[in-house]
């Protein structure tokens, strides 16, 4: 989940595109409460993770923690911007292919 949660904030598109396309199985399938439905395409993932850092210049995302079990894995995320935690949320996520997240369902805060 690093590497996929490494391209928010990315304004490199190519730098991007790559972190993406490294963390998820070709047969992804991503949804949080701001997200417009269950994105299952690439390009527009990507272009919901660009907007990210459009609207924030400057904003970035981190694995605070992690924990993994059977191929599933639970992740709470910082959403910063200059350094501070703007907001947090809690992913649930399934890997496959070596690793390679192939479903990632998003959470506002931490359920606390």
């Amino acid at each position: 989940m690093e590497v996929f949660f490494s391209a928010w904030g990315d304004t490199d598109p190519k730098s991007r595109r790559e972190k993406l396309e490294r963390a998820l199985s070709p047969d992804f399938s991503y949804v949080d409460p701001n997200a417009p439905g269950h994105l299952k395409d690439l390009d527009a993932l990507d272009a919901y993770v660009a907007m990210f850092g459009q609207m924030m210049p400057g904003a970035s995302a981190e694995v605070a923690d992690f924990t993994e079990h059977h191929g599933h894995a639970r992740a709470t995320v910082n959403f910063l911007k200059d350094g501070k935690t703007m907001m947090q949320g809690q992913y649930y996520g399934r890997f496959v292919h070596g690793g390679q997240l192939a479903h990632l369902v998003g959470f506002n805060g931490t359920g606390a």
